[in-house]
């Protein structure tokens, strides 16, 4: 019987520690919020570590959804948003959001404020289109101070879609065809 070779068990050691490392990552630390940092917010939940990607807010169940699609978002804006997303404040600790158009039908919408390694998602009552937010009381730095905005971004629930929106050219399609009806009529009563 042959004794193991150092360059097995060196093998056997890093495989061994390949597959710790490659386990779950740890939860996110919550982070304390109030919804009074961003008006017409009903609910809000923060997170210390992690960047607000899609793939997070839906494998975390961010505000119990887990089926969030970005819209918008402040420093990188969206090509045709769904929701377009207006700000005030990039780069400071408070300022307005606006949504240009309204939530196109959705009920289930999340305004993200992002600061340094932190972000904090607020729910909004979709029958208000437009408020402030600031960093102030949640984003806060190791001296208190309340951290800039890196970015905002906007979120919807691809099932929370109550009312299917109007196309934009349904209103023109439909008068012309009711306009080529009557020149049909009054061409058969001639």
């Amino acid at each position: 019987m042959r004794p193991l070779g150092l360059k097995f068990v060196v093998a056997v050691i890093a495989l061994c520690a390949w597959t710790t490392s490659a386990q779950a990552a740890p939860a996110p630390t919550p982070l304390a919020c109030d919804i009074s940092q961003v008006t017409e917010s009903t609910a809000c939940q923060g997170f210390d570590g992690p960047n607000d990607s899609t793939s997070f807010m839906n494998s975390n169940s961010v505000l119990g959804v887990s089926d969030w699609i970005l819209s918008d978002k402040s420093d990188n804006p969206v090509a045709n948003p769904v929701i377009d997303l207006l700000m005030t404040g990039q780069g400071t600790t408070s300022g307005t959001w606006s949504v240009d158009g309204g939530f196109q039908g959705y009920s289930t919408v999340a305004l993200i404020l992002k600061a340094g390694n932190a972000f904090v998602a607020y729910l909004l009552d979709t029958t208000e289109t437009s408020g402030t937010w600031t960093t102030e009381g949640v984003l806060m730095n190791d001296k208190g101070k309340a951290k800039d905005i890196s970015h905002i971004s906007l979120y919807y629930s691809e099932t929370s879609l109550t009312t299917v929106p109007l196309p934009a050219a349904l209103p023109l399609y439909a008068a012309g065809m009711a306009l080529l009806g009557l020149f049909g009529w009054k061409r058969s009563k001639a």
